[in-house]
């Protein structure tokens, strides 16, 4: 009687000579747009692009590349949020960047990827400092070089800082008009001019609110005419609250309204007291007379009274739960508010709902966190 004898063909592909090369990228970063930074950007991207091809045993896969971001956090570099997705789907090898401030100057950010990208077997190769992450001394090595980093970073920020509050001392500083309504910057004298189409809608939110309509009612009557905010968003309650505090609206001018709080993520805050702050009268033409901007003023503090919102209230409340402000829709971005559903019923339910709901009108988002 004869075998049978079946055949089971190979799973494994054999291995080209150009499969067998090792899959290696470059990440290159400038923090600011400056031309001389640009240059250096410029031939880090036609360096890492030669010296990469000059090895044969490396098959060049191309650069990742920050223009103009800083390395502080890790969130804001789109491209190097990109390098690290296509390293865990399995696309990369090596990843060569000329320093270890280059790459991270956040202690924290720099040793949570390079250990990330060791466990699935991806190196980081440091050029100036000559580490390789996947040899076993590198990890102290590179915690001691990036701590070192971060500590330089957190210098240049008090020198900026220093140097920023003698500019303001002096009277001098620049106003990004890009980010409120009814004026621009004379690009010859760099002073604030007025934008007369933009000046029509500022007088005609004061003279809503001066009228009695509150900020919420004004926001639903502008987006319901169609017309768009400066960053051609909807308009919001908050938004328009924003424009009746603006000093900038009666000609002044107050500086370092905020400030970093953290230096470690340099995430910005509002100054609250904890340094100067440096406030300019009559600086520019107003919009609004200065009679009308302190009866806004006025008003809007009564509202707050009468409504029992103290800034210790405020403040109370921004930080009632352990989870305010640190869960986000994963639909839309925003922040997910804490609420009870069936309130003062035997069986109440707390839920995390999209705070879009109450600030955004005609949005619907469903995103959010309900108990079962």
């Amino acid at each position: 009687m004869s075998k049978k004898v079946t055949v089971i063909e190979p799973t494994q592909k054999n291995e080209t000579i150009e499969e067998s090369k090792l899959r290696v990228c470059a990440y290159c970063r400038v923090s600011s747009m400056h031309e001389e930074q640009l240059n250096s950007f410029s031939n880090q991207v036609t360096h890492y692009t030669q010296y990469i091809n000059s090895n044969q045993n490396w098959y060049f896969l191309g650069i990742y590349a920050d223009e103009g971001i800083s390395g502080t956090s890790k969130e804001k570099r789109t491209d190097f949020m990109r390098l690290i997705n296509d390293c865990e789907c399995g696309l990369i090898d090596l990843v060569i960047t000329k320093s270890i401030s280059r790459f991270a100057r956040n202690t924290a950010d720099c040793i949570e990827v390079v250990r990330k990208l060791k466990e699935i077997g991806i190196g980081v190769f440091f050029e100036k400092e000559n580490i390789n992450t996947l040899s076993e001394e590198s990890e102290l090595v590179l915690s001691i070089l990036s701590s070192i980093a971060q500590e330089e970073m957190i210098s240049l920020s008090k020198n900026i800082r220093w140097a920023n509050q003698r500019r303001y001392s002096q009277g001098k500083f620049q106003i990004a008009p890009t980010k409120f309504l009814g004026y621009d910057v004379d690009p010859v004298k760099q002073t604030l001019v007025i934008n007369q189409e933009e000046a029509k809608l500022v007088k005609y939110i004061f003279q809503q609110y001066l009228s009695g309509k509150g900020t919420a009612v004004i926001a639903r009557e502008l987006n319901q005419k169609g017309i768009p905010t400066i960053t051609k968003a909807t308009w919001q309650g908050s938004t328009i609250n924003r424009m009746i505090k603006n000093e900038k609206y009666c000609g002044d001018v107050l500086m370092q309204k905020t400030i970093t709080g953290d230096e470690i993520t340099f995430k910005r805050k509002r100054n609250k007291g904890e340094q100067p702050q440096y406030y300019i009268k009559d600086n520019h033409e107003p919009i609004i007379s200065r009679e009308d901007f302190e009866r806004a003023q006025k008003l809007s503090m009564e509202r707050r009274l009468a409504k029992g919102l103290t800034e210790d209230v405020a403040q109370k409340m921004q930080n009632r739960y352990p989870l305010t402000s640190k869960i986000i829709c994963g639909k839309c971005g925003c922040i997910l508010r804490r609420t009870t559903q069936n309130s003062g019923t035997t069986y109440p339910r707390v839920a995390w709902d999209c705070s879009s709901k109450r600030k955004t009108y005609g949005t619907k988002c469903k995103g959010g966190l309900h108990s079962r």
